[in-house]
């Protein structure tokens, strides 16, 4: 007798991977905005505050130089005005200097405090996934649905209340796509009052998601969870 093979086509699919979930997510999220130009000579001028002679400097200028009758005032406010324009400069130079040492600064000791929120994020995204082990392949959607609260302004009280919104959310996007999706009700804390923010557009997925802070803290606030 010969053996009767099983097409593929009768075998039961499964539903969608967590892969292909984030990916339609992305898709039909709002294209992100193109960036901005880089600044004109005209606007680098300004964002320098360089200074320039205008007509009033030349008219002062003039009197101060030409004019027989000119007083001590007329004459020196020319120069006054010379002056001012030239500190403002220097200023605005100084100003922008130290924010660029800053910056360098920050970035020297970035790699430090990044390590420290790494080994916190990767302790959060154990423990919320503790709770709620149906996400633990969902990472991706995880990370979107995390960084637009953050972006909402959502102000958890506590870090259940925080995991539990989370979870709430990423379970309706999932089931856009999964009808059979559904989270261990017996896990989720109760959730508060209010409607969940709509999914903004960020071209891509987050690199931060779930552990990923950017600030200190007790886990009570959610940009201090993820970025």
């Amino acid at each position: 007798m010969s053996e009767e093979t099983i097409s593929p086509v009768e075998e039961q699919q499964s539903g969608p991977s967590p892969e292909e979930i984030a990916a339609e997510v992305v898709k039909q999220m709002p294209e992100k905005a193109p960036e901005e130009p880089t600044m004109t000579e005209q606007e680098l001028a300004a964002h320098l505050q360089v200074w320039e002679p205008n007509e009033q400097f030349a008219d002062a200028f003039r009197t101060a130089i030409t004019d027989e009758n000119a007083t001590s005032d007329d004459r020196m406010r020319a120069f006054e005005m010379m002056r001012d324009g030239v500190v403002n400069q220097a200023t605005r130079g100084a100003e922008l200097m130290i924010e660029d040492k800053f910056n360098e600064l920050r970035n020297q000791v970035s790699p430090a405090t990044e390590y420290a929120y790494k080994a916190q994020a990767e302790a959060m995204w154990t423990e919320f996934t503790g709770k709620h082990p149906e996400l633990s392949d969902h990472k991706d959607l995880v990370d979107m649905v995390s960084s637009n609260l953050a972006s909402s302004g959502y102000k958890p009280t506590s870090k259940d209340e925080l995991y539990g919104k989370v979870a709430e959310a990423a379970e309706g996007m999932i089931k856009r796509f999964d009808h059979s999706f559904s989270l261990n009700k017996d896990s989720q804390p109760k959730q508060s009052q209010g409607n969940m923010p709509e999914m903004s557009g960020s071209g891509g997925v987050s690199q931060g998601g779930p552990g990923t802070p950017t600030s200190r803290g007790d886990g009570a606030n959610v940009e201090s969870l993820w970025g």
